[in-house]
């Protein structure tokens, strides 16, 4: 009887390992699997970004209640950081967002480090998406085409990608 229930739990683990390795299996996707998007900060300031890339909001296009400095991470001026505020998942693959939940778009907001800084001090400041510097709507094409590392500001390879304001605009 023993035998039997270790038996049925040895059996029931090797099919939740199986499901997951599936679910996250990088080779359908056309450049592996990435658990984080990078930017980089070409601007003279220091940034930090947001995103609606949750397992609660992938196809939202609105902030719900994020701090772009979660866990003290900024981009200094002209380097390449992760980014945070909810851009990437451990142990997972962005990739599986786009197709788990049928979303076209990572939305990926761009903040004032310092701005932020400031006023998170205040209790009662809440961020949202008109605080952004800018804002890009990317595809899984749009980040496979920029090696999953997004510059701020905008670059010649993203002229004809979703943002705002628009490329070339300011």
């Amino acid at each position: 009887m023993k035998i039997n229930k270790t038996l049925k739990i040895i059996v029931l683990l090797s099919v939740i390992t199986l499901i997951i390795i599936i679910a996250c299996d990088p080779s359908i996707f056309e450049d592996g699997c990435h658990s984080h998007v990078k930017i980089k900060n070409n601007s003279k300031i220091d940034i930090c970004t947001g995103a609606n890339n949750s397992i609660y909001s992938l196809c939202d296009t609105t902030i719900h209640a994020i701090n772009p400095l979660r866990r003290g991470r900024k981009v200094i001026e002209g380097k390449t950081g992760q980014a945070s505020g909810g851009i990437g998942c451990a142990g997972c693959c962005i990739e599986s967002r786009f197709v788990d939940y049928d979303c076209e778009y990572l939305i990926i907001f761009i903040f004032d480090a310092k701005f932020m800084e400031d006023n998170l001090k205040d209790e009662g400041f809440r961020v949202n998406e008109n605080m952004a510097l800018q804002r890009y709507d990317l595809t899984l094409e749009d980040l496979n085409s920029l090696k999953w590392t997004v510059p701020y500001p905008p670059d010649e390879r993203m002229k004809d990608m979703k943002m705002y304001p628009s490329y070339g605009s300011e």
